[in-house]
């Protein structure tokens, strides 16, 4: 439960991401092509967690666009969320949440522009509410006063996933259906929980779901096999309103520029035939993650972009 995977800013490594039991460390592994690091970053910035095992007990997330990770601590009524660097491999500005009505926090997953955090409870008494915070508040004291209950679960409710259509789905203990945050950027009801949205059809869940790198089996289902990286090629800025502007290596002719949303949807096309190296492109896209795609006869360059 506590690991997690982040795509490194260069978009050909990867941080594996832990935390320490009996410390207040986060550990980022670093992953290349040669392997894992033995030696990782280490970011103590959380808080002293150690004592019974119960208090291991709870998912670690990041953020689709690797800049945010959120811990959820079972046995102290706590949630950690923390800026990541996925640059350094560094962990910084913790946030605690802790205001939970019958607490022992075990799921966590942030909506796709990382501006809201679900958090799930999964205790043994009558209800295990379904949490919503506004991260975007920045401060700890109103994120923690603002939160929103958007559900109780009957008894126990688990584990929160966002699938390749950027919906949250959540597990529910001994049950026929998983649950599903339909419109996870929208604040309190209109997020759009259903409670029974996917029948597993005689099934029962119980607390797991898997916890996938979605971003990157959606590069996958594209068909996006080489994704290179090169100091010239860069888009900026980054999270972006809409507009952003490009630049691409010298060696680079005549090229397609491709937008997907996570979901696998093409939403824009250009042929460029000018051989302009740089230039401008404008989305009218709702916020969240988008993946742009250059590719030439011979090369592919791939980054993901923020709309705010």
């Amino acid at each position: 439960e506590k690991i997690t995977v982040v795509k490194h800013r260069n978009s050909n490594d990867y941080w594996i991401l832990t935390r320490e039991f009996e410390t207040a460390n986060y550990c980022s592994f670093l992953l290349t092509e040669s392997g894992v690091t033995e030696i990782p970053i280490i970011s103590p910035v959380g808080k002293l967690i150690g004592g019974i095992k119960s208090k291991t007990i709870g998912c670690l997330k990041a953020s689709l666009d690797g800049t945010k990770v959120a811990a959820a601590i079972w046995d102290n009524d706590l949630v950690e969320v923390l800026d990541f660097n996925n640059e350094t491999g560094v962990l910084s500005n913790l946030i605690e949440l802790n205001d939970f009505y019958l607490g022992q926090p075990y799921g966590v997953e942030f909506s796709p522009s990382a501006n809201l955090l679900y958090v799930s409870e999964a205790n043994n008494e009558s209800v295990s509410n379904l949490y919503q915070y506004n991260l975007t508040l920045m401060d700890e004291g109103l994120i923690n006063e603002r939160r929103e209950i958007i559900s109780r679960v009957l008894p126990k409710s688990g584990a929160l996933q966002i699938g390749p259509d950027l919906k949250i789905y959540q597990a529910k203990m001994e049950n026929g259906f998983l649950a599903a945050i339909n419109n996870p950027e929208r604040i309190g009801a209109a997020c759009n929980y259903e409670q029974d949205a996917v029948d597993l059809l005689g099934r029962t869940s119980r607390l797991g779901l898997p916890n996938l790198y979605t971003v990157e089996l959606l590069l996958i289902d594209l068909g996006i096999k080489k994704k290179e990286q090169h100091d010239q090629f860069a888009i900026y800025p980054n999270p972006s309103t809409g507009v952003f502007n490009y630049i691409l290596p010298e060696n680079l002719t005549q090229f397609t520029i491709q937008i997907y949303s996570l979901d696998g949807k093409s939403i824009a096309y250009e042929l460029n035939e000018t051989f302009e190296r740089s230039g401008q492109l404008s989305i009218n896209e709702k916020s969240g993650v988008y993946i742009v795609v250059f590719q030439s006869e011979d090369e592919i360059y791939q980054t993901k972009l923020t709309i705010k």
